[in-house]
């Protein structure tokens, strides 16, 4: 028989979305009668604790014995029975807009209740370790962290495990194993906190006047495969075939495949107890974490820890936390899978987690997610394919309802994965949000995009669906059969380039893993990667 628990997304300063249903779920015995309800802060008494307050006497007036809502300052209230499995779910009814409240959930003479609940918007910020750098590592870092008046946003990290084990993990800097709950902004909390979902969080909190709570559910170096259901996984050949790979691998070890683990673990306990002034120093100089990764005895490709066995990171971490009640998805993901013979495959993929996310949360999520920066990935060996897979991510964002995509061509650094321009990044996405989600004024600040071309004497013209601005840098390319001919391209008025070559069939533009991004809108928004035939 299961005992009476709440699911640990639920702590104090808990963020609620507004004027819908959220699911609030748990464990009781089969059977077992449970009721949530939102109270007024002085409705209840106050008892001291953190993750939630509880009081398991017979003192607590049970649910039947409470007084009436609206003496007893209730906003909203709801119940369930637990199933023959334990198991719960009930959707509370929020109200607009508003914070101070307190969460009570009872069952029997058992009752949790959090504290400084609010409710508002919640986003989820998901992918690899772009989405996953912290504030304390980006250009402009300590300025966000050391404001003197901080957004109204509260932040929550999702402990980043892999296996039913806890886990140490190094994510720009040593995490110790275990969960943080909600957090209110400070400046370590802030420093430590995604800086493209903490930007987001900001900027959309000050637009709409409320609360934004923003999760954090990403894990650096992970490919696509890692964020799918085992379900899913074991659905389909293809990703059949990437967990059997793993698994050959994990079985090619010559050692024990936790021993690796364990001496990953060991370092970053070493690293934890050094670095007691690791947010300062971040925040003095943003690079001080390339520092810190050399000392650390990373675990073998497929040991225990890996977090790129399929489907591992939709168990641990995704599982956990649907169906909380979020707006939408943030996604910054695919480094990982830009490799020759797998980035052709990242829209069907991602197509597989579009369907199996929205099935957990049990809707349409909007999904914004990140074209791929430039970098020039080469310089580690050959194998690498970030073009064909940009040109996956937007397939994805043009025919896929509900997602939209943020171009970050202008971001890159050709030396560095992990640009360190993040706030324009968070911008973007909170500018697509504006538009795609809230149906809000975002301004003119959305890339141009090409619409046609045709053959004009000894050019191409390509004409763009607004102004342009054609910079220095490598500027679009004429084609004949996908081969680069030589050709002069200039700008001819505010919405139309001319590509001036002999014989040709199409433009190009950007199809390399690193380039000079040269085209821009008159807003200063650059243009995304594109090939385009001459119609």
């Amino acid at each position: 028989m299961k005992n009476f628990s709440v699911s640990e997304m639920f702590a104090d300063h808990l963020v609620l979305c507004h004027d819908r249903e959220n699911p609030v779920w748990g464990n009781a015995p089969a059977g077992a009668e449970v009721r949530v309800r939102l109270l007024c802060g002085s409705a209840v008494p106050r008892f001291g604790g953190s993750k939630g307050e509880e009081n398991r006497g017979e003192d607590f007036p049970r649910a039947e014995d409470a007084p009436a809502a609206k003496e007893c300052g209730v906003l909203a209230q709801a119940g369930a029975a637990a199933d023959e499995n334990g198991c719960w779910c009930i959707a509370l009814p929020t109200p607009g807009p508003g914070k101070g409240y307190e969460l009570e959930v009872c069952c029997g003479g058992q009752r949790v209740l959090f504290r400084d609940v609010a409710v508002g918007e919640v986003w989820l910020a998901g992918g690899q370790s772009n989405m996953e750098m912290p504030v304390m590592c980006i250009e402009g870092g300590r300025e966000l962290a050391c404001a003197d008046c901080f957004p109204d946003v509260r932040l929550r990290t999702i402990p980043r495990v892999c296996q039913d084990v806890p886990q140490h993990g190094w994510h720009f800097q040593p995490i110790r194993k275990g969960d943080s709950g909600w957090l209110l902004p400070s400046r370590d909390h802030v420093a430590r906190f995604s800086a493209i979902g903490y930007q987001f969080a900001a900027l959309l909190s000050r637009t709409l006047g409320m609360t934004v709570g923003i999760i954090d559910c990403s894990w650096g170096g992970t490919r696509i495969q890692s964020w799918l259901p085992e379900a899913s996984i074991n659905a389909h050949e293809d990703t059949r075939g990437d967990a059997a790979d793993f698994e050959r691998l994990r079985a090619s070890l010559g050692e024990d495949p936790g021993e690796s683990f364990r001496r990953y673990q060991a370092s970053l306990e070493k690293l934890i107890a050094d670095t007691p002034d690791m947010v300062e120093r971040s925040l003095e100089n943003m690079m001080y974490y390339t520092k810190l990764e050399r000392v650390i005895d990373y675990p073998a490709e497929g040991a225990l820890g890996d977090p790129n066995r399929p489907g591992c990171l939709y168990t641990h971490m995704v599982a956990r936390t649907a169906p909380y009640g979020i707006r939408g998805v943030l996604w910054y993901q695919g480094e990982s899978n830009a490799l020759v013979g797998e980035a052709d495959r990242y829209a069907v993929l991602f197509g597989r987690l579009l369907e199996s996310w929205r099935t957990a949360w049990h809707c349409e999520l909007p999904f914004l997610t990140c074209q791929l920066s430039v970098f020039d990935p080469f310089r580690w060996g050959d194998g690498y394919d970030w073009v064909t897979l940009r040109a996956r991510q937007a397939f994805c964002a043009d025919t896929m309802p509900g997602v939209s995509m943020a171009v970050l061509a202008d971001v890159g650094e050709e030396k560095d994965i992990h640009p360190h321009r993040k706030i324009p990044v968070g911008r973007r996405l909170y500018q697509l949000a504006l538009r795609d989600v809230y149906g809000l004024p975002a301004g003119d600040v959305f890339p141009p995009r090409p619409v046609s071309c045709a053959k004009r004497g000894d050019s191409l013209q390509v004409s763009f669906d607004a102004p342009i601005e054609l910079r220095s840098g490598d500027v679009p390319y004429a084609v004949l059969s996908g081969t680069p001919v030589p050709c002069q391209t200039c700008q001819t008025d505010d919405c139309t380039l001319a590509v001036r070559a002999g014989d040709a069939d199409g433009v190009w533009y950007g199809q390399s893993e690193w380039f000079n991004a040269s085209l821009f809108g008159k807003n200063g928004e650059p243009v995304a990667p594109f090939r385009i035939e001459a119609g």
